[in-house]
């Protein structure tokens, strides 16, 4: 509709698609899904405890999901018209694009802790750049979609990075998690308010069980960045690689029969809970036991 308001032509992308192009666009949903954030997440993680990026993204990653369902909400701007779209879709809102919002956040966070070490860091742009354009070209996205995605994702992590924002998150980790929790339930509070009247997402509802799971681990996130081991062994391998079969089976093969709403977003928000708890409390604590095992 705002496309049409402005003069331009919807279906424009139509002169630019092919079947080869087709098949790699495909491609980029799968790098701003839930299984790739949690594998890369929950890897990061068990390799690099210290190392707080990956912690940090376990939060970043449900948060900005939360509050892209809370503006699509807000503004309720339709998708590009259904014959343009290459790919299902759960939802009929499009504005901001939350796929390249999340992603922005996600690559452009690893992008400033790679920064200071390599400068193959900028290949982290190359992502956010694949899928701003393929969300374009397999129809389900307009520029002005990815566009604002891209400046809110942008946004969240300039936000993050600020001094004062620092200081309560490090209190996270410490026993003060008032300002977590906070703004936690300000955020699932608000999308539940904005969504009650159209139709829930089950994005909304993995992103509440992620926050959930995120807020009741941050003791053991806290505790993690001191006593979990950082050295490498054949026992700590198997333990990883064990732990990430177990959550890729959670997460790809356990699914949730679609029977009553309420009760099936219930499920999903268990379920994100119990992986989110799973990687940042369980999974540390069996690799440290594991690997002193003689």
């Amino acid at each position: 509709m705002i496309l049409s308001l402005l003069g331009i032509n919807p279906h424009w992308i139509l002169d630019y698609r092919s079947e080869l192009l087709t098949a790699i666009f495909k491609i980029f949903p799968f790098f701003a899904s839930d299984f790739f954030y949690i594998t890369v997440i929950a890897m990061g993680y068990w390799l690099r405890p210290r190392h707080l990026i990956f912690a940090h993204l376990g939060f970043l990653v449900a948060a900005s999901t939360l509050l892209n369902c809370i503006l699509k909400n807000i503004f309720r701007i339709s998708r590009p018209d259904s014959a343009l779209h290459l790919v299902p879709l759960s939802d009929s809102f499009g504005f901001p694009s939350g796929d390249i919002q999340v992603a922005s956040v996600f690559w452009f966070m690893v992008f400033l802790n790679l920064k200071r070490v390599s400068s193959l860091s900028y290949l982290c742009w190359a992502p956010i750049l694949g899928i701003f354009i393929s969300r374009v070209y397999l129809g389900v996205h307009s520029i002005y979609d990815v566009s604002f995605g891209l400046m809110m994702g942008l946004a969240t992590v300039y936000f993050w990075h600020r001094p004062s924002v620092q200081h309560c998150i490090v209190g996270w980790y410490k026993g003060c998690s008032y300002s977590f929790w906070i703004t936690a339930v300000l955020l699932i509070l608000a999308c539940g308010l904005m969504s009650y009247d159209s139709q829930w997402l089950p994005m909304a509802s993995m992103a509440m069980g992620a926050l959930l799971g995120y807020g009741i681990s941050l003791y053991a996130i806290g505790k993690n960045t001191h006593l979990m081991e950082q050295g490498y062994s054949i026992r700590k391998f198997i333990g990883i690689l064990l732990s990430l079969a177990l959550v890729v089976a959670v997460v790809k093969f356990l699914r949730i029969e679609k029977v009553d709403g309420t009760f099936y977003n219930a499920m999903i928000i268990v379920k994100y809970t119990f992986i989110l708890f799973f990687i940042y409390t369980i999974v540390p604590e069996l690799i440290n036991k594991f690997s002193k095992t003689r």
